[in-house]
């Protein structure tokens, strides 16, 4: 027991010199500094990219500079600084995503960081990129991240570029921030305007108001009638295809919600019918649907052509059945040619 108890004092002695201490000095990351770069820009170039997303390789590179500290356990972390924007035009953080590709130069290998390449979803709060590595560097080291970008409505913005800062954080094995860098990111949407198709809202549809008050507007069908609402200019043949933004109309005074297929639209021609073109009725859903058809050839009678739009609740609605308040979701119409 007492040589026991000799050996542990003993320790902590030399600890208190710094002989066993060393490795601890020099794991706390003291002097590494780490830097960043971006790679080609990547741009969206039509609805369909637009609604596929995009996985941008190599997309941004973070270097580490160890000046001799090893830093052991370290941790790799990034935020957004905010939207990226054009403008007053936005596309929020958390539909761009960051994975980790390669160890393009130095070491330790991914395997002995023991590192994943999974999607981490961006936030304007810390997102760890690596955790805690089972390796420490050796020497000046970089790595290879990929930005993953979300298809879907949010990149139906005005064409621009899109443009955001990322603040990169290595924590020492303590949690404790050691160096950070700042990278600007940036992606483009540059949809080439199509001269053969141009499409309106009009006379009120812009914004489209459904109020429901007394007994009878539950028991009565509601409809919304807009004449002329929908003009399409089009000097070939097109498809409209209408969809909603989200699954559900959202209240703005509490968590309840509507689902959009509550409502249906119709479109009719508002002039005399042109043969070829064919309109439909349709439960509004967040997929696309097609809401006004043309076939070849189209004629000079369809060259520009006005479309009533007809919004419309059934009676007796159970899902109607919610607290008060105003409920809204954005409706998407795009014109695609044929």
């Amino acid at each position: 027991m007492y040589r026991l108890l000799y050996c542990t004092l003993l320790v902590i002695l030399l600890c208190a010199k710094g002989l066993f201490c060393y490795s601890q000095t020099v794991n706390n990351c003291d002097g590494i500094t780490i830097s960043g770069n971006t790679g080609a820009i990547y741009s969206f170039s039509d609805y369909e990219s637009q609604m596929t997303g995009a996985t941008i390789t190599d997309a941004l590179a973070v270097q580490y500079n160890p000046n001799s500290s090893t830093c052991s356990g370290w941790s790799l972390r990034v935020r957004a600084t905010d939207n990226f924007t054009n403008g007053a035009n936005f596309v929020a953080p958390q539909y761009i995503s960051l994975r980790f590709n390669r160890v393009s130069q130095g070491s330790p290998t991914a395997s002995e960081i023991g590192v994943s390449n999974t999607d981490y979803s961006l936030n304007t709060s810390d997102v760890t990129l690596i955790g805690n590595s089972n390796a420490a560097f050796s020497d000046y080291t970089e790595h290879k991240f990929d930005m993953v970008i979300q298809g879907g409505n949010h990149l139906l913005v005005p064409s621009g570029t899109y443009t955001s800062s990322l603040i990169f954080t290595l924590y020492n094995q303590n949690n404790q921030a050691v160096s950070t860098v700042t990278i600007p990111v940036a992606f483009q949407v540059q949809i080439t305007t199509n001269n053969s198709f141009t499409m309106l809202l009009q006379n009120g549809a812009e914004m489209v108001n459904m109020v429901f008050n007394t007994v009878n507007d539950y028991s009565s069908e509601k409809s919304v009638n807009i004449a002329n609402g929908l003009k399409v200019l089009a000097s070939a043949p097109y498809q409209v295809i209408v969809k909603t933004s989200t699954d559900v109309l959202t209240s703005s005074t509490s968590s309840a919600t509507i689902p959009v297929n509550t409502i249906s639209i119709e479109a009719t021609q508002s002039t005399a019918t042109s043969a070829g073109i064919s309109v439909y009725t349709r439960q509004l859903s967040v997929n696309e649907q097609v809401l006004i058809n043309t076939t070849n050839p189209l004629d000079s009678s369809q060259q520009m052509v006005e479309y009533n739009l007809r919004y419309a609740i059934s009676a007796n609605t159970t899902t109607l059945m919610q607290p008060s308040g105003r409920y809204s979701v954005n409706i998407i119409f795009v014109v695609l040619p044929q």
